[in-house]
């Protein structure tokens, strides 16, 4: 989670639906993180107006909502987000960085990315399955 910290590794599972005849797709998340249960939800939508991707993310580990808003990249197969949120502990708002690259149809990869004392550093993987 932070730099210098040791690596946790969990599992968990997420149900995927599109809402809204299919305007903004919604994520139910569910899993353990630091022995704790971990509930979260996401909406993401494509913005026509802005030609981009746009995130909202919330879960039951605190009471912020993180935003965030991008492209994607054929190229790559992946989308590219910014945004930020506000640190639960030190109750400023920090930038943050997210990508979600579709391996397959079958899997893809989210990374978080957070900016830590000027530096940019990785808080996040997670692969997902199906």
């Amino acid at each position: 989670m932070w730099p210098g910290s040791e690596l946790t590794v969990s599992e968990g599972s997420a149900v995927y639906e599109m809402i809204m005849g299919g305007r903004y797709q919604v994520s139910s998340h569910s899993g353990m993180v630091w022995g704790m249960q971990m509930e979260g939800m996401n909406i993401v939508g494509f913005d026509n107006a802005k030609q981009e991707f746009v995130s909202v993310w919330i879960d039951n580990m605190g009471t912020g909502i993180m935003t965030a808003s991008g492209p994607f990249d054929k190229n790559t197969n992946t989308v590219h987000l910014k945004g930020s949120m506000v640190d639960p502990l030190s109750k400023q708002e920090m930038q943050i960085s997210m990508t979600v690259k579709f391996e397959s149809d079958d899997k893809h990869v989210f990374e978080m990315f957070i900016d830590y004392e000027g530096q940019e550093f990785k808080m996040m993987e997670t692969v997902y399955t199906r």
